[in-house]
Formats: structure tokens, sequence, C-alpha cells
């Protein structure tokens, strides 16, 4: 037998073709089902086929069903991480299209929520460091430069002096410390450039009150003195340990019923949000910034703020300070400590309290509502904001109007970018900041002038300060200060000095991260670097600090005596003798020391 439908061979005992699954042959008729009653919806209901007996061509149907199912999942999931992926654009673009005064408050609540996050986040590691162990290395470094080394000996042959100073140009202190609940270890070394020459160790144990002293390249014997047995204008501090020991453990108890960070966080962007929705009346417009031949298109929002605003921002802010479960929290934790200190007899009770003078406070306000607006007047509060095509805030202005609608001060600031160009401009008044340079990427570089009643004060440059590491509290980048021409000009002094004086720089290299710091502070001449000083640090791991089993006591006049006969100098002229000192220098160095020890 051979198959309808596709021409191939069919056995005769078999009712589907093998090669294209057709039905074939002569199959005897089933008895017919009857047919189901409609439904009133117009739906018919049939009796699914054993799935043994569909065919192969319905199997193939439903494989591509699944098939275009699956392309409009994976359309929509990409879709859909697209989105995501340009939220900002999207919730800029809804923002901007959306009424003046929600995209005042959007645009505002964003550069306010990024410094609240900054501050709390510095909140919440100050929360964290407290009570617990840690440490912390860094150097002190002072150099002087080559040329100044050079000047300083000239000006000392000219005093007739015969000194060859030219081996102190580079002084470091390096410190290592560390501290674990009541105790702590602080290591200082002194050196000269890679050389340290002598080490002194301090720990302190505020449990006991008691503190060591060693100069171990002197001697390994530690002084020890007794902190309980403080005087200050010839009047005991009486117990002193045990009022240590209570201050610590309030600050302690202090600390751990302070509210989270997050706890903050939250607080403090939900009341700049209840602020910023009170100002309602904005105007939107287009305009372009000009500043030192540079123009920025950007948003002009102009908010009117009314004393029935002010009004209405001191209700809305009391009424939901009464009634916010995380501000009542935090009051009854700080309570709960004041009464366990003390300080108050009830934490509930002081709460309550507060509950109660804020409500008194909105009685106030309401009863005197119309009071107030009159004595207020008809001045205005005109607040700016300048907004490029990114929603970033570039400048804010604020101006108060009184009821002829003069202007009774105003301040303001602004930026202008252009290709890579800004200039920069800040009026407080009667101080003026100016300023002018370039920007790429986070990096800005230029120069600026501080102007007091329109004399010129100051002059700083910047070279290439990081904004994005600056807005998380890291500064980073090189700020140089010299005089300006008018305060030069004023110096009672020969004009000579204000020449020299001219010439001279202040420059601040700030190298900052989460936990590290590089600072270095110059004097420069000409762009010549004359004399530095650097510091350095960052925090490390704490550890376990063991408290010396004994040590000369510093009240014992015998015991120090022979502790001071004990010095030996000779490791410490040991490691003069790697530095550059002259051997000269070094041998009197020598007797002198000897001399001092005996």
């Amino acid at each position: 037998m051979f198959c309808n439908q596709c021409g191939g061979k069919v056995p005769d005992n078999v009712k589907f073709c093998p090669n294209c699954g057709a039905l074939v042959g002569n199959i005897p008729e089933e008895p017919v089902a009857p047919t189901a009653q409609e439904p009133e919806s117009g739906f018919t209901f049939s009796p699914q086929t054993d799935f043994d007996e569909q065919p192969e061509n319905k199997k193939q149907k439903m494989g591509k069903g699944k098939i275009a199912l699956l392309a409009v999942l994976g359309v929509v999931v990409v879709a859909a991480i697209v989105a995501l992926l340009n939220m900002n654009a999207i919730r800029a673009f809804f923002a901007r299209n959306n009424s003046p005064a929600s995209f005042m408050q959007t645009v505002e609540g964003d550069a306010m929520g990024g410094m609240i996050d900054s501050l709390t986040n510095t909140y919440g590691r100050l929360l964290e460091s407290v009570g617990r162990s840690g440490g912390y290395t860094g150097s002190v470094e002072v150099q002087l430069s080559d040329g100044t080394m050079t000047m300083l000996n000239a000006m000392l042959a000219q005093q007739g002096a015969d000194v060859d100073l030219s081996w102190l140009n580079n002084i470091v202190f390096n410190t290592q410390s560390q501290w674990d609940g009541n105790r702590s270890l602080v290591n200082v070394g002194v050196g000269l450039g890679d050389v340290q020459i002598a080490t002194i160790q301090i720990i302190t144990d505020m449990e006991q009150m008691k503190m060591w002293l060693a100069v171990p390249e002197m001697n390994q014997q530690y002084l020890m003195m007794d902190l309980s047995q403080l005087y200050s204008m010839d009047v005991q501090m009486g117990d002193v340990s045990a009022a240590m020991q209570q201050a610590q453990t309030m600050l302690l108890g202090l600390m751990e019923r302070m509210p989270d960070e997050e706890v903050v966080n939250s607080l403090m962007k939900k009341y700049v949000g209840i602020i910023l929705g009170c100002m309602n009346q904005v105007d939107k417009q287009k305009t372009t910034l000009k500043l030192n031949g540079l123009e920025q298109t950007c948003t002009e929002l102009t908010t009117t703020i009314t004393p029935e605003n002010i009004l209405e921002i001191c209700q809305k802010v009391l009424s939901e300070v009464k009634s916010d479960a995380q501000i009542k929290e935090i009051i009854l934790n700080m309570g709960e400590f004041a009464e366990e200190n003390g300080a108050v007899e009830d934490a509930q009770q002081m709460y309550d309290q507060f509950a109660a003078r804020i409500e008194e406070l909105l009685n106030q306000l309401e009863a005197g509502k119309e009071d107030l607006v009159e004595e207020a007047g008809d001045g205005v509060l005109t607040v700016y904001h300048y907004v490029d095509g990114q929603n970033r805030i570039i400048g804010r202005g604020v101006e108060l109007t009184d009821s002829d609608s003069s202007s009774m001060g105003s301040v303001h600031y602004y930026t202008v970018t252009q290709d890579g160009k800004f200039a920069f401009e800040a009026n407080l008044g009667q101080v003026v900041v100016t300023g002018d340079g370039t920007a790429s990427g986070n990096l800005v570089s230029g120069a600026y002038v501080l102007t007091a009643q329109d004399a010129e004060i100051l002059k700083v440059e910047v070279e290439d300060w990081d904004d994005a590491r600056w807005e998380q509290g890291a500064p980073c980048g090189t700020l140089r200060l010299s005089l300006g021409a008018d305060a030069l000009s004023q110096m009672s002094g020969a004009e000579e000095m204000a020449s020299m004086l001219s010439q001279m720089q202040l420059a601040f290299t700030f190298d900052s991260k989460e936990d590290q710091a590089d600072v270095k502070v110059s004097v420069l001449n000409s762009g010549m670097e004359i004399v530095s000083l650097r510091v350095t640090g960052s925090a490390t791991e704490g550890g376990e600090i063991s408290v010396p089993a004994d040590g000369v006591d510093v009240e014992d006049q015998q015991a120090l005596s022979q502790w001071a006969m004990n010095l030996d100098v000779t490791k410490i002229l040991d490691n003069l003798a790697k530095t550059d000192i002259p051997k000269e220098y070094l041998q009197l160095l020598q007797l002198a020391l000897s001399n001092a020890t005996r």
C-alpha cells in the first residue's frame, strides 16, 4: 500500500504513514460523540485527541508557536533592559516635560539628595568607628629644596657661621597607631631621609589610667605615669580614672542609640521633599548664560516664595514631625539614654513634652496666621535655578524684594561651559569670585580671583581638580594661592617686600580616597618649591595591644635617675652615621649627647 499524501510505501497493518504521518488505509469508523452544547459565549468545546494519536504535523505547529512566544518574550526582556539602562534619561524626559514646579522639585531634590548621601555616608562611617578597634599609619615630611639650603648656608656664612646644613633638608616623622577598647599604642619615628634615627613608643590604658613611654634606641625600659594623679591649677581632679571610664561608657551608650545611617538619610530626604513640595509658584523659560566670552543655553526656573509659603512650610514640617514614627523612636532612644544617666526621669515623658511643644507651635501658627503674614509684608523671596540639558543644576540665585518689587539684596553663582571650557562667577554682594579654565571629564583646571569691595585680594590656581571625588568628600587636585594685586599694594612696608611676595605662592596638593589621605603644603617662589610639608595617612586594621609588665615610675626619683644613667646613645649615633651628616658634626653631637646622659 502506498500513501496518498507523500507516495511512500506503507505497511498494510498501520493507520498512519511512517514517512509523513498522514492517515492511510481503511480505518473502521468509530462512533461519533454527541456534539457538546455551545455555551452562550460562542466558544465550543472539542474533546482533546489522545497524545499518542496526534499527527506529527500538529507537533510541528506547537513548536512554532512556542518559538514565536519566546521571540516575543525576548523582545520584551530586551526592551526592559534598555529601559532600565536609560532610566535616568527617561526620568529626565518626563521631569522636563512636566509642570515647572515638578521639574524644579525633581532637579533640586536630586541635587540635595546627592549632598545628603555624602553627609550621611560620613555620619555612618563615624558610627562604625566608635568603640571599635582600628589603626592608622602616616607620616609627616618636611623637605627643603637644594636652592633653599644653598641660600640658608649663604646667609649663615654672611653672619660669620661656617656651617653646612645641607644634610638637614629632609626630616621625616613616621607614625603608627592602634586602638582597641581602652588601650592605644602610638609609635613615632624620627628620621632623616630614608634613615630612621629614633623611635618613641607610647602605650595608654584608660582602664588602669596609666601611660608607658619608651625610646627603644636609648633604653628598653618604659617610663610609667599614673594618669589619675593629674593636677590643674593646684586642684586635684579627683578620681580621673572613674571619670574617664564613665565618659567613655556614656559615649559608647550614646552612639549605640544614635539612628542608623539609612534612617538619617531617609529623614533628611523626606523633609527636603516636604519643603520643596510647598514651592509651587515656579516659572520656566529658556535662557542663555554668558560669561567671559562663553555661552550656554539652559533652563531658568524662577521660584517665588511668599510669606504664606514659608508659613505653609513651617506647618507641614511641624505636622510631619509630630506624627513621624522614626523621629519618635529617635527621641525615645535618646530619652532612655538620658534616663539611664540621670538626666531625665522618664523617656516617654520626655517625648510627650516634645510632642506637646510641637502641638503648641502648630496652634500658635494657625491662630496667628493672618498677623504673621501681615507682619512679614508683601516682600517675596525669589529663587533661581539654572539647569543644563542633562537636568544638572549649574547655578543658583536668591533675591529678596520688598513690597514695591525693589531688590533688597541678591546672591548668585553659575558656571558656563562650552567646548570643554568653563567660566564661573559667584556674587555674594561685597565679595565676588570669578574664574575660568578647562574641564575634561571630572578634571577641572583654571584660575580664580577673589575681590572684596572691588579690590583684588586673592588669586587661586586650580590644577586637575577631581569634581567626582570632591562630591564624595575626598579632595583630589592642586590649589595654588597668592596675594592679589590690591592686597600687595596696600601692604605697609617696603616695595621690595611687596615685589618678593608677588612671586610667592602657597600650594596645596590633595590625593584623598575613602580611607587614605595625602596632603602636601608647599611654599613656591616663581614656581620653584622652597619648602614643603607633606602629611600622608591611611586606616589599618586594629590588633590586640599588650601593656608592659612593669616600668619606671616617674614619681620615683631614685628609679628615674637610674633610668637616665642607663641611657645609651650608641644606636642613635650609628643611625646618624648612615645619613649625610658631616663626620665632624657627628663627633660634636656624640660629645654633646654623651655629656647630656652622664
